[in-house]
């Protein structure tokens, strides 16, 4: 498979996660415009099936340095004159929805996209008690999927290789709440 087909895979499998009933908020970096049209739609959707504001219904967040041309917050905007910040491109604006940029690093969700850049500490999960976001500096989550194939916890169990590369590790012990609109 192709690396173009094994990007496709993995976006495919991040949105089919995204539609699953447990999954109510999702962090993810990537700077895909298929992917953030599938998860701002189901935003959008779920805001509209329950009446909650649509951070509410359904948490999305990316990275601290913006998704540029995707959503309307990005490192740099506070440069410009506050007239200038948002003109409406983005797709956040133009489809209506809502995306968080966190200040620094990334925040939990359901579906955490783990990127390659921050640590992981799977030997967090061999402590008696441990939690799936035990190894990920406490960021919440409820499914992990991570470039990198990591020993199989007793708090978790794993599946893949998805898009050749990536594990999905499912928590098996009771759902947090990983949406900060909801605490």
């Amino acid at each position: 498979m192709n690396r173009d087909a094994r990007w496709r895979e993995l976006i495919d499998f991040i949105l089919m996660m995204a539609r699953r009933d447990d999954v109510c908020s999702v962090s993810c970096q990537f700077s895909d415009l298929r992917l953030w049209e599938g998860l701002l739609g189901e935003q959008i959707k779920r805001s509209q099936q329950t009446g909650l504001p649509l951070q509410e219904a359904y948490f999305l967040s990316g990275p601290d340095g913006g998704l540029h041309g995707i959503a309307k917050n990005h490192a740099g905007l506070e440069d410009r004159p506050e007239d200038q910040w948002y003109d409406g491109t983005t797709l956040e604006e133009t489809m209506g929805g809502e995306i968080h940029i966190p200040c620094e690093g990334v925040c939990g969700a359901d579906l955490f996209v783990y990127p390659d850049w921050r640590v992981i500490y799977p030997e967090a999960w061999e402590v008696e008690g441990a939690m799936l976001h035990s190894a990920t500096a406490r960021r919440p989550c409820n499914h992990l999927l991570i470039e990198k194939k990591l020993k199989e916890p007793r708090c978790a169990t794993r599946y893949g290789p998805i898009a050749g590369t990536w594990w999905l590790y499912s928590s098996n012990g009771p759902r947090v709440e990983c949406n900060p609109h909801r605490f």
